[in-house]
């Protein structure tokens, strides 16, 4: 009954210190320590309206706000804290430095400033915001995210609201750009929005934004607007099945004339919202929420599709992929296809491959690289038009809306538009074995090679242009054999994996390591063991022979074991001596036998080597002078077929005295084609 009930109360007690370190935990978190650095001048008083106590600081007064991983340090010249409200006031000079892991470094300063230090809510006069790190915003280098405001303030959950605010990243008096809104908010994460606000560029406002937010969370199919010459105004859309979008990387070219400056410009403004470090996604709904957890993966690796729409060319369906489902075998596997669909000119809009007619134009790529057991390449561009490429091909993924904005439906680029003139489809295969010892030097190198090309050219120009096989290769072989017909001497290596000295290089026992030791014990009782099979076979052999009445099976022969092994005097005294060595380390470094392989020159020495290259090429010309479209092309009508076969042979004689004292080198080819 005693144990039973100190049981309990010691089962209770546990539980009762569990509780307790919970609700501590929970009050340590939301607990503020404010902590008083430095005040000229310290006064207690009484609040002549609310009769609350009060502390009043004066003279260079600097504390600390300390609240769960967030640690404010506050200056200024005079600072009132009242002790039952928790509510300080700071006038003179202020100036708040946060420091959070999530938010980076933000400085405040203000005329005053009245901050409520249990939640660290905060209303500032005359301020101005300094951030000058944030994972979600892509600050210049040495560049700081700016916010000046008539009176601004602060929430509970980080989230800062302006009033009659300017916002830049140039710390000057005279901001090369700069936005003025009426209400300006800055929200955790990165997320910012205007309301009623203008962009000004130098002096001149060039922009209005009537509202605008920049949201942390991405939408799964990242739509992307814009406006191009050809394609008219389009919107495009990626989703991602397998992996996730990188980082924009996309820079602006730099312009020497004034008005596309003035565009770089513009653009640079966008780029601060750049998030400059990936985060943890997760997916909620159609949005894909960023954590705060940065994002440890590899966006290498993909596969997406693609769905986009162009006023003046129709719809636009594909895929892209670059996966690597084995790095020992296949070193690249990178794919894409893409299907355009018009809405105009259904003439135009067709398209044929290889003689079947398509009602939609078509363009892709396919990289495939096998390294294991032979290597592979193949390379297989396809495209229905050379203009597919400058209609479809150049995609984004992030929308730059200060582009979109300034550019609107006008494009200044010239009339140049960038299409694929020719390109290739080629297969490369090279084989070299790994070759027995036994034919060497006879032969000592072989491999062997097989290419396949077609060349594909354009005819034509602009919309009229078509492609067409210029150039076909069936096969480009390749075989290389090299090796020795005689050598004198034959080459004489000495190696030695147990070389004899005078003395024995074993350690003693005593300074043996412990794996030494054990390893020694280990092939000791492996040794035993043999033998005694040994002779437990051979005394089972003669029992039998004999015809003994005890014949012994030798499969049920107990094997003696290392422990019943009698040692004599001086084995007992080494393992003795040993197990007291054991408690120290040993004085030397374990002796390690090394290898030699010592080659011994000769006086005279003479080689008859060979070499052997043969190469079978087989090559078709088209004429394109007959063309007007790709169906007037045939097979058939071949403007020059070309078949060579080449088997050079070599003779290569050395003859060397002294090493390198005398050398003499004849050389005999024969090009055999």
């Amino acid at each position: 009954m005693n144990f039973k009930f100190g049981f309990k109360k010691i089962f209770f007690s546990l539980i009762l210190c569990f509780f307790v370190s919970v609700i501590f935990a929970q009050e340590n978190e939301n607990t503020t320590t404010i902590t008083i650095k430095n005040a000229r001048q310290t006064n207690y008083a009484k609040d002549e309206k609310t009769g609350n106590d009060t502390i009043i600081l004066e003279g260079d007064v600097q504390l600390t706000v300390q609240k769960g991983n967030n640690t404010s340090e506050i200056s200024a010249n005079k600072i009132i804290y009242d002790r039952k409200t928790e509510m300080l006031y700071a006038d003179g000079n202020v100036e708040i430095t946060t420091k959070s892991s999530s938010s980076g470094g933000e400085t405040t300063t203000a005329s005053s400033l009245l901050l409520n230090t249990s939640t660290l809510e905060g209303v500032f006069d005359d301020g101005r915001v300094v951030q000058t790190k944030s994972d979600a915003l892509q600050l210049p280098s040495g560049s700081t995210l700016i916010v000046f405001s008539d009176i601004f303030g602060k929430s509970e959950s980080n989230v800062i609201a302006f009033k009659n605010s300017s916002l830049t990243f140039c710390d000057e008096p005279d901001p090369h750009w700069h936005i003025d809104a009426s209400r300006t908010w800055l929200l955790p994460g990165g997320e910012f929005a205007f309301l009623n606000a203008l962009l000004y560029v130098g002096p001149i406002p060039v922009l209005y934004f009537p509202a605008f937010y920049f949201p942390k969370d991405e939408l799964i199919f990242n739509p992307v607007f814009g406006y191009s010459t050809r394609g008219g105004t389009f919107i495009q859309n990626t989703f991602y099945l397998y992996g996730r979008k990188p980082l924009d990387s996309s820079s602006d070219s730099s312009s020497s004339s004034e008005t596309d400056a003035g565009k770089e410009s513009l653009k640079a403004v966008y780029n601060f919202i750049k998030p400059s470090v990936l985060k943890e996604q997760e997916r909620q709904g159609l949005m894909l929420h960023n954590l705060d957890e940065d994002y440890s993966g590899d966006t290498t690796y993909y596969f997406k599709t693609m769905v986009d729409w162009y006023s003046l060319l129709g719809f636009m369906v594909g895929f892209d992929g670059n996966l690597n489902p084995n790095k020992d075998y296949i070193s690249k596997l990178a794919f894409n296809l893409g299907i355009g669909f018009g809405n105009h000119d259904k003439e135009k809009d067709k398209s044929s491959f290889l003689g079947l007619k398509l009602p939609f134009r078509y363009g892709g790529n396919f990289d495939f690289s096998l390294v294991k057991p032979f290597k592979i390449t193949l390379t297989l561009p396809i495209y229905s038009d050379p203009l597919y490429y400058a209609d479809y091909s150049e995609r984004n993924e992030s929308m730059d809306w200060i582009s979109f904005l300034t550019d609107g439906n006008n494009d200044d680029d010239d009339d140049s538009v960038n299409s694929i003139s020719s390109f290739s489809w080629k297969l490369t295969s090279s084989y070299s074995p790994k070759l027995p010892d036994f034919i060497k030097p006879y032969v000592s190198s072989f491999s062997v090679s097989v290419n396949s090309s077609v060349g594909i050219a354009t005819k034509g120009s602009n919309d009229n242009s078509f492609y067409y096989p210029s150039q076909v290769t069936p096969v480009s072989a390749t075989m290389s054999m090299g090796g020795t017909f005689f050598e004198y001497p034959q080459k004489k290596y000495i190696t030695s994996t147990n070389p004899k000295y005078p003395f024995s290089l074993e350690k003693p026992d005593e300074l043996k390591s412990d794996s030494q030791l054990k390893k020694d014990a280990e092939e000791l009782e492996k040794k035993l063991k043999a033998e005694a099979e040994k002779k437990a076979k051979e005394d089972a052999e003669q029992n039998k022979k004999e015809g003994s009445e005890k014949e012994e099976n030798v499969e049920n022969v107990e094997v003696v074991k290392t422990e019943n092994v009698d040692l004599s005097e001086d084995e007992k005294a080494q393992e003795k001596d040993a197990e007291e060595i054991d408690k120290f380390e040993p004085v030397l470094p374990e002796i390690d036998v090394s290898k030699t392989n010592t080659s011994l020159p000769s006086g005279l020495t003479y080689k008859l080597g060979y070499t052997v290259n043969t190469n079978v090429v087989s090559q078709i010309n088209y004429d394109s002078s007959k063309l007007k479209t790709s169906d007037d092309f045939s097979w058939k009508n071949r403007k020059a077929s070309m078949y060579s076969v080449k088997n050079p042979i070599a003779l290569t004689s050395n003859l060397n005295y002294g090493g390198s004292f005398l050398s003499v080198t004849n050389k005999v080819s024969w090009a055999l084609i």
